[in-house]
């Protein structure tokens, strides 16, 4: 990670921009800036440098560090959260000095190093550099295009919430052909249990799970309308081949709604061919997306703009 976060420290300032790491408890935060005077318009730009794990290795066609550029486009671990995005914001000042030689605004750059695993230590840079971080607009880009290639202006994204859960039985593993009727598959209580997490057609069924979420209104339901939707266009995006819904019901569940996912399974053998052993304690890894009144930003750096903006005032 520090050696990442210092060839973009590299990377920044030879594109003209004054930059530093600050150092947390975890990885560095690289910060950058391009000052053109204290009292213009200031604009923060917050992105993150570390990425997904690459793993399985060998799904990958190209090697997952090694950009490779396929059919016109660029393939590598990262390159859409958010390297991308992020060479692009420091390309596009690079350019901009280049041609014009001074930036109409001032320009703040940080570049998380633990987005990925929750920004553990976000929080505390904050609280402690807000002055530093003083700013009119904060601004990120890490996400999709729009399947139509337009560009888009998102007001907010959801915030994240996750959980594990491990669910245990016996002592020790048990033969399933001798005690599989005996001894209680802790696998199953925990099927038993997500059952009851959630219905058949996706509603979330935990208690007080939706009672802050703002209902959309009719010119909400409006805009949602007049945005463009082209299934197919969704469906090859996505990997799909069956999307039943509408384009007002399919941004409304982009945007307006909370998700509620398991993103791991774990109970027993999981390697190849059969091992008949009855698993004693199966681990499931959950998370769960809330989205409260339409805004919840991921990162803190936006959470506390009002912070910053005070200070700048």
């Amino acid at each position: 990670m520090r050696e990442c976060a210092e060839l973009l420290q590299t990377l920044m300032e030879e594109s003209g921009i004054s930059t530093s790491l600050i150092e947390t408890p975890g990885a560095p935060v690289v910060y950058g800036e391009v000052m053109r005077d204290p009292e213009a318009f200031t604009l923060l730009i917050y992105g993150h440098y570390d990425v997904q794990p690459p793993e399985p290795l060998e799904e990958w066609v190209s090697p997952p560090f090694e950009p490779t550029i396929r059919d016109g486009r660029i393939y590598c671990r990262g390159v859409g959260d958010n390297k991308g995005q992020l060479m692009a914001q420091v390309l596009a000042i690079k350019t901009y000095l280049d041609v014009v030689g001074e930036l109409p605004i001032n320009v703040k750059f940080v570049f998380d190093g633990e987005e990925e695993s929750g920004s553990e230590h976000l929080d505390s840079f904050v609280a402690q550099h807000a002055t530093k971080l003083a700013c009119d607009l904060v601004y990120t880009s890490d996400g999709p295009m729009h399947a139509s290639g337009r560009p888009s202006v998102e007001l907010g994204v959801r915030g994240i919430l996750g959980i594990e859960m491990t669910v245990t039985g016996a002592k020790w593993d048990h033969h399933s052909g001798n005690m599989g009727n005996v001894v209680p598959n802790p696998a199953w209580k925990l099927i038993d249990l997500l059952r009851t997490m959630r219905d058949e057609t996706g509603k979330v069924l935990i208690e007080g799970y939706y009672d802050r979420i703002r209902e959309p209104s009719v010119l909400d339901r409006e805009l949602l309308q007049l945005m463009p939707f082209d299934s197919e266009q969704v469906q090859t995006q996505l990997g799909l081949s069956d999307l039943q819904m509408d384009g007002e019901t399919y941004y409304r569940k982009l945007a307006m709604e909370p998700t509620f996912n398991i993103c791991g399974f774990h109970s027993g053998y999981g390697g190849e061919g059969l091992n008949d052993e009855a698993n004693h304690a199966p681990n499931e890894n959950m998370v769960t997306e809330l989205f409260f009144n339409g805004i919840l930003c991921t990162c803190h750096v936006v959470h506390r703009l009002g912070e910053f903006a005070a200070l700048k005032e």
